[in-house]
């Protein structure tokens, strides 16, 4: 056990650099970690505690460190916890022995002495109004008081169920770029990386050249701010009548929150019989985050894992008070003569304790460049400031002759698109590698670190991505590395240019590479090109089983099932997995709710209809994804995948569209390996079978749904559901001639055949032959 009194006395004693060794910190960060584990603390893990944060306080205020010995994110989660405890506990820190207010740096192999600085310059919010668009971001109260929905009224539909998008327009993404300006990224030194988006060279520019829009022309445009929430596509009128999430966007499938959010009611009256579709993010205000916490007792690490907290849990409606609606679109924008007079109706409307914040810019393309670029960064410079998380800003145009020409692609609105804050960073100290094996062998290593917090979330670890950039790292034990937190989602992994790392270099080895499988042991292969390592036991590993198995079980919709279990449970195959039953559950100590949500998983896999490119995508052939599959499997069918000799099958797959001789070989070299599970796929009545050389019938619902004629339709290899209407789809039944609704809309577009569901029932052989 560390002892921290007798370090927290030397360091007062002003023995710094002695006492806090790399060793030394490494434990200290260990065992605050231990601490934030910790839902209740003994008298020791308390003592411990006080002594980690006044160790802080006086390192803090005392010394020059490049990097303290504890991260300031995990400092403030320790501190709130502390408080708790001892909430007379106070910030300001001891002071060190011997300490003066300057330090010796080296400047071109020169030494030069400096001032220390302070950790942070606070930023004065008087400074506020000194920058551009800052009453985009003034604090407004809507309807606050206002109670969500009425307690009384039941819900209207099973949350668990899969069902489809009522307004397809209303369900997408957004291009994102990091940069608005090409001088940004070329400051950044990534103008020339292809995944380095710029607003300048990619949207204004690409506009310019395509002949879109002219250099010198006067054009309109609206920011918005990016709220960090959960997309919600819900029917309104007065209130909600019923509500999804953004879901699957390739099979149109959603969760349905009407039983959550049916009956949240909105400030001004629309007529009941008027609805229309709204865009809207679910977010959590830090008011209404603290409120949660004060009057339930639910703790969540930060807004947005508390807003997805709160949407997915089982009794989610007892705290839908605490929800905050924020509308972001109508179904129908071509009533409104301009954007911002559609943001302004949804702002009437649809907002209950925060509005949609936005701007509007004006000007040539240069001058548009400029308005946009300082609306950004105050923006950014903001968000500190604000009662709820964003974390970017979207800027559209508001023409509609450019709207409708932009259009969308793939459920992205092309007229607009997001430009995301640059991640923030934070510093640590690299403790070592671990490894991981995928499914096609690649050994991948992990890098380990003192915890640092992103967000409210507490990491320790990140990515080392490849064996190319283990060796471009060079990492030694204690280095200091910078992290950077890569769209709000993944930490990103550093080494950090500095004197400290120089000198550390010398004192420990330079990491190396392991030579055999951390899981069974085979000598690892190092690639040709020498950016890769993988473990050639494909057939036998572990880890490349245990991997492939998560893809496959992440790829099937299975909720809630770790990589842990995969490997407790020992199951190798879709054949395994759909023979798994509740004692081997029980045996492998997964057990309870677990247990009965896994077996229910299983069931739904084996009883709801999957198309065969779904699941077969799933088992793990190399590269080879649903949408390939789905090309495969027009042209070819599963039963000359596993019946024909190499030869054949090599003449089929590479004469037909799209497959190509890769993929053939692939095909020829694994289809052995996965001979059960396609044989087992080939059995299951569920699996809605592709026709080769035939196009499949599909038939789409709207307003209606029979299960005994969708399995009729079914049994007659029909692709069914009440998913979006295309330009391939054959029949739209509906409850009756006359029936209006966004799918009947887009029939009549398309030329799709619109049925009643008694005459499309009572004349089936008519339609599907």
């Amino acid at each position: 056990m560390i002892d921290l009194k007798s370090i927290y006395r030397d360091v007062l004693d002003g023995k710094i650099k002695e006492t806090l060794t790399a060793d030394v910190i490494n434990n200290i960060n260990q065992r605050a970690l231990e601490i934030y584990s910790k839902q209740s603390l003994d008298p020791e893990e308390i003592q411990d505690l006080d002594l980690i944060l006044r160790l802080s306080n006086a390192l803090y205020n005392s010394t020059s460190y490049d990097v303290l010995v504890l991260d300031d994110g995990m400092y403030d989660i320790l501190l709130e916890k502390y408080k708790k405890i001892n909430p007379s506990f106070q910030v300001g820190g001891a002071t060190i022995k011997d300490q003066v207010n300057e330090r010796i740096i080296k400047v071109n192999g020169k030494t030069k002495t400096v001032k220390r600085m302070n950790a942070f310059e606070l930023y004065n919010p008087k400074e506020i109004s000194d920058y551009h668009y800052t009453d985009a971001f003034m604090e407004t109260t809507v309807n606050r008081n206002q109670p969500a929905y009425a307690s009384n009224v039941k819900a209207k539909t099973n949350r668990l169920r899969d069902t489809a998008h009522e307004y397809e327009e209303l369900v997408g993404t957004l291009d994102k770029c990091k940069f608005v300006l090409d001088s940004q990224a070329e400051d950044a030194g990534v103008y020339g990386d292809a995944n380095a988006k710029i607003f300048e060279r990619d949207f204004l520019g690409e506009h310019i050249h395509r002949g879109i829009i002219q250099p010198y022309q006067q054009l309109e445009m609206i920011g918005e701010i990016k709220y960090d929430g959960l997309s919600v596509e819900a029917t309104c009128s007065d209130r909600i009548i019923s509500a999804r999430t953004r879901g699957d966007l390739d099979d149109n499938r959603a969760t349905d929150l009407t039983d959550v959010l049916y009956g949240y009611r909105f400030p001004n009256h629309l007529s009941e019989t008027d609805t229309i579709g709204v865009k809207f993010e679910a977010i959590i205000t830090k008011g209404d985050l603290l409120r949660l916490s004060n009057e339930t007792g639910k703790e969540y690490k930060n807004m947005r894992t508390a807003i997805a907290g709160i949407l997915g849990a089982s009794n989610a409606r007892d705290f839908i008070d605490y929800v905050t609606l924020v509308p972001l679109a109508t179904s129908r924008p071509n009533d409104f003569v301009n954007r911002e007079a559609e943001i302004q109706f949804l702002n009437k409307y649809f907002a209950t304790k925060q509005t949609l914040r936005y701007v509007k810019f004006f000007g040539n393309p240069t001058q548009l460049l400029y308005q946009i670029n300082e609306f950004t960064k105050t923006a950014e410079k903001m968000r500190g400031f604000m009662n709820f998380a964003y974390d970017g800003v979207v800027v559209s145009y508001t023409d509609r002759n450019l709207i409708d020409f932009l259009g969308r692609v793939n459920h992205v609105n092309k007229y607009s698109i997001a430009i995301k804050f640059n991640p923030a960073v934070r510093y640590t100290r690299f403790r070592g590698y671990e490894y991981t094996v995928g499914q096609n062998g690649i050994v991948t290593p992990m890098i380990y670190f003192d915890p640092i917090e992103f967000n409210g979330t507490i990491h320790k670890k990140a990515s080392g991505h490849s064996y190319e950039r283990f060796k471009d790292l060079a990492l030694h034990y204690n280095d200091i590395l910078e992290v950077s937190y890569v769209n709000d989602v993944m930490p990103y992994v550093t080494k950090k240019i500095c004197q400290e790392n120089e000198e550390n270099d010398k004192l420990y080895p330079m990491e190396k590479f392991i030579e055999r499988c951390p899981y069974c042991g085979a000598y690892l292969q190092e690639s040709d090109t020498g950016k890769s390592i993988r473990c050639p036991n494909l057939e036998n590993c572990p880890g490349v089983t245990a991997s492939r198995m998560s893809n496959m079980l992440s790829k099937l919709d299975f909720k809630n099932f770790s990589y842990e279990s995969i490997v407790k449970l020992k199951i190798a195959s879709l054949y395994d997995l759909l023979h798994v039953n509740i004692d081997q559950l029980h045996e492998s100590g997964i057990v309870g709710l677990f247990a009965d949500n896994f077996m229910e998983q299983i069931k739904i896999l084996t009883e709801k209809p999957i198309k065969d490119s779904k699941i077969i995508g799933a088992l793990g052939f190399s590269n080879i994804a649903q949408g390939k599959w789905a090309k495969i499997l027009e042209q070819i069918s599963l039963d000359d995948i596993l019946n024909l000799s190499d030869n054949d099958l090599e003449y089929k797959l590479v004469k037909a569209k799209s497959i190509g001789r890769l993929t053939a070989k692939i095909i020829l070299e694994e289809r052995y390996r996965f001979k059960p599970d396609l044989i087992l796929i080939q059995s299951m009545p569920n699996v809605i079978k592709t026709s080769n050389g035939k196009a499949t019938i599909k038939v789409r619902f709207s307003g209606v749904r029979n299960k005994e004629l969708a399995n009729q339709l079914e049994d007659r290899m029909c692709d069914v559901s009440d998913g979006a209407v295309t330009k391939d789809t054959n029949y739209l039944v509906v409850p009756y001639e006359g029936y209006s609704s966004s799918k009947v809309d887009k029939a009549n577009n398309y030329g799709v055949k619109i049925i009643s569901i008694d005459e499309f029932a009572n004349n089936l052989g008519k339609y599907i032959k």
